[in-house]
């Protein structure tokens, strides 16, 4: 039997409105962090000698935690939802060596580690506690000089790997794999 034109494309209406209930777009928050819409980043805390880590990850956190659109910052008296992250250790490791000189690096990588830790201030459920992120980025000395250079180039270099840390904890947060 063949349908009327005006009823076929009801029929195809129908058929893709069938197949969209249930989906949904954009992150969907786990079960434990039902009814959870903003969450309250603390300034992080540091166990390094590294200075100024804390308020260069808590920012990054919290841009990205804005810009993902998943969850709102707020302070603590509107949060339904507390991330606690502590940075834990800076590295400095050897990536590449002066061809001429295999004694002088000439890329370096930085590493970042924290422990973070998120709770449902609604429920009082810990959500996931003490997990470890990391976040690197490598940078180059110039001239295979060792010094001043290598200092600045670290300094530069610091900021893009909190960025990368700060994704990363993001992504657990709003995404949970």
């Amino acid at each position: 039997m063949k349908l009327p034109p005006q009823y076929s494309w009801l029929a195809l209406a129908l058929l893709f409105t069938g197949c969209a209930t249930g989906y949904q777009l954009g992150n969907i928050p786990s079960g434990d962090m039902a009814g959870v819409k903003n969450i309250w980043v603390p300034l992080a805390k540091n166990d390094t000698f590294r200075p100024y880590v804390q308020p260069m990850l808590t920012t990054a956190v919290i841009h990205e935690l804005d810009n993902d659109g998943t969850y709102q910052t707020s302070r603590a008296a509107d949060a339904e939802a507390t991330l606690n992250i502590t940075v834990t250790k800076f590295t400095r490791s050897s990536v590449n060596q002066n061809p001429d000189n295999s004694t002088q690096t000439t890329q370096f990588r930085c590493t970042l580690y924290a422990q973070v830790t998120l709770t449902n201030n609604l429920t009082g459920k810990i959500i996931f506690k003490n997990i470890e992120f990391s976040g690197f980025t490598d940078y180059y000395v110039p001239n295979f000089q060792l010094g001043s250079d290598n200092v600045e180039a670290e300094r530069q270099a610091l900021p893009l790997a909190t960025q990368r840390l700060a994704q990363n904890i993001v992504r657990q947060v709003t995404e949970g794999w």
